[in-house]
């Protein structure tokens, strides 16, 4: 089966660095691997041009964010008739095997999404991401059980199943599925595509799994590192946005339950309209606020 390897970069040359070589391990039969650069500004396309100039790198002439980014590997991958696209995050360690275990599942399953489990990179034998299960109209994001199982544990009660949602950090999917149902979507710009479009696909009898045999060690948001508030505002925002459309709850209820009406009104008082300090309750404020008027894309 022809593989296609969606690496993207954004301003982090040596993360990039270190997952495509973790890559490279992997026998590369029926492989190619793309990098994708979103528009950085620090030079780091030039310098993996550099580092990998047998492999194929494109660099985007803006940044869209994490499903634009990899939209531009997914038209190479269309376009060269690949059958599968493994989409993965540059901050990310595979093993030799990551990428056959998720082939392996597709072979039996069939069309899906088959996602690995991630392992903290502080305690490479602890889960990070296990499957999202819940259902839970109180906590739909609230969705990972087995976070900080061992390794170990989890190898012996959990195999390869269905689940709600995977991780968008590393996911193998057909691209019989893209041509029919499409891609992720873009207006999110990063975080919470992944999971929308597990459950968009799965209302179209598309099952998501997840791959125990598949493992990664994922560092965790090395693009915002020196901007977590804006971690902060996606999330919001955009689970606001997958809440209203998966389960059905109004945005302004939702802000209610999540901040209060007082608290929200305060902060248009005391961070929007005086402009104060900028901390990450600001950003929390304003992923509401932009949510209720249908703001979405890139912060500006």
């Amino acid at each position: 089966m022809k593989t296609l390897i969606s690496v993207l970069n954004y301003n982090n040359f040596l993360a990039t660095k270190k997952c495509i070589n973790s890559i490279l391990s992997i026998p590369q039969k029926n492989l190619k691997i793309f990098i994708v650069d979103n528009n950085s500004s620090d030079n780091s396309f030039l310098k993996l041009k550099s580092e990998f100039p047998s492999l194929k790198i494109y660099k985007s002439n803006y940044n869209g964010g994490y499903a634009a980014g990899h939209k531009n590997a997914v038209s190479y991958a269309l376009k060269n008739e690949f059958d599968f696209i493994w989409i993965l995050n540059n901050d990310l360690t595979i093993r030799k095997n990551t990428l056959e275990s998720l082939l392996s599942g597709a072979r039996k399953y069939g069309l899906g999404l088959y996602g690995s489990i991630t392992l903290k990179s502080e305690s490479p034998d602890v889960i990070n991401f296990g499957g999202g299960l819940t259902n839970d109209i109180s906590k739909p994001f609230n969705y990972n059980s087995f976070e900080n199982y061992s390794l170990k544990e989890y190898l012996k009660t959990i195999k390869l199943r269905p689940v709600q949602s995977i991780e968008g950090s590393s996911f193998l999917i057909s691209t019989e599925i893209i041509i029919k149902h499409g891609f992720m979507r873009e207006d999110f710009f990063m975080y919470g595509e992944e999971i929308d479009y597990c459950y968009r696909l799965n209302k179209l009898g598309i099952k998501s799994y997840i791959v125990p045999t598949s493992v990664v060690i994922h560092k965790g948001a090395e693009s915002l590192k020196k901007k977590r508030y804006l971690e902060k505002y996606y999330r919001r925002r955009n689970f606001l946005f997958f809440e209203k459309d998966h389960y059905g709850v109004s945005i302004l209820k939702n802000i209610s339950i999540k901040s209060g009406i007082i608290n929200s009104i305060k902060f248009f008082i005391t961070f929007y309209i005086k402009f104060k300090t900028k901390d990450n309750l600001y950003y929390l404020n304003l992923a509401n606020f932009h949510a209720l008027i249908n703001k979405k894309g890139k912060l500006k």
